[in-house]
C-alpha cells in the first residue's frame, strides 16, 4: 500500500512514465517469429545481485552493454 495522503502532505512529486517499447515490439516479434536462438536475444547472463550495476551501465550506454537486438 501506498501511503497517498502522506505522501501529499510531504508534497512528495512521483513522476511515471513508460519506455518507447512499441519501436522494438516489431523488430522483437520479428527475430523470435524468425526462429532465433537465445544466444541473439540474451547476449549476458549475470548473478542477480550484479543486475543493478549492469542496468547503469546500460544506461550510461557503455560498450558493450547495450539493452539491444542483435
Amino acid at each position: 500500500m501506498v501511503p497517498w495522503a502522506k505522501l501529499f502532505n510531504k508534497n512528495v512529486s512521483i513522476g511515471m512514465g513508460r519506455d518507447d517499447n512499441k519501436r522494438w515490439y516489431s523488430k522483437l516479434r520479428d527475430t523470435l517469429i524468425n526462429a532465433a536462438t537465445p544466444s541473439r536475444v540474451v547476449s549476458h547472463w549475470l548473478p542477480l545481485d550484479q543486475a543493478p550495476g549492469a542496468f547503469a551501465k546500460s544506461d550510461a550506454r557503455i560498450e558493450g552493454h547495450a539493452k539491444r537486438l542483435c
